[in-house]
């Protein structure tokens, strides 16, 4: 079975790293109502046991990153990486949450679009997909600015919409 690649990334702005239990006092901060409403996995109210138990749950096709600030460590998010077997082959999910004081500065989509394209490039011809309400307007338009195109699928969450990510989004046209 495919595993999810090795993950250690820097950009301008982020650190980004697999998880580990000295991220958990961190985590369960960031997370608050504003990402447990969304993320439907998530406990309404994440505490730090909610934490410890996300990050000792993680294995080789399912693993959480920590996205640290450069600037001064600080957790400010968190990409999820998710081995999918679908049919027309191996994929990978990603979805993320970002802490509120890290919301609006650019930090999520350069951070989502770095793991990414280190997928693409670790595991050529993989699919890499992600699920998103439409209503999540920020998220969506997120997704899409970054290359990823809805698939015209609902997604396995319950309001959820399927888009995949391609490198040639730039030259996509959208045409009805």
């Amino acid at each position: 079975m495919m595993k999810v690649p090795v993950i250690s990334l820097t950009t301008p702005d982020a650190h980004i790293r697999r998880m580990t239990m000295a991220d958990a006092a961190e985590l369960a901060q960031i997370t608050d109502a504003s990402v447990t409403q969304r993320v439907d996995f998530l406990p309404e109210t994440f505490d730090l046991a909610d934490a410890q138990r996300l990050i000792a749950d993680m294995n080789d096709q399912h693993i959480f990153h920590a996205v640290r600030c450069t600037s001064d460590g600080a957790l400010v998010g968190v990409i999820g990486v998710h081995v999918q077997d679908g049919g027309d082959g191996p994929a990978f999910e990603t979805g993320y949450w970002f802490a509120q004081k890290a919301r609006g500065r650019g930090l999520a989509g350069r951070s989502v679009s770095a793991v990414v394209r280190h997928l693409v490039g670790a595991a050529a011809g993989c699919a890499v997909v992600a699920e998103c309400a439409p209503a999540n307007t920020r998220s969506w338009a997120l997704l899409r600015r970054i290359g990823f195109a809805p698939m015209g699928l609902d997604g396995r969450r319950a309001g959820r919409r399927l888009l995949m990510w391609s490198a040639n989004a730039s030259q996509r046209i959208d045409v009805c």
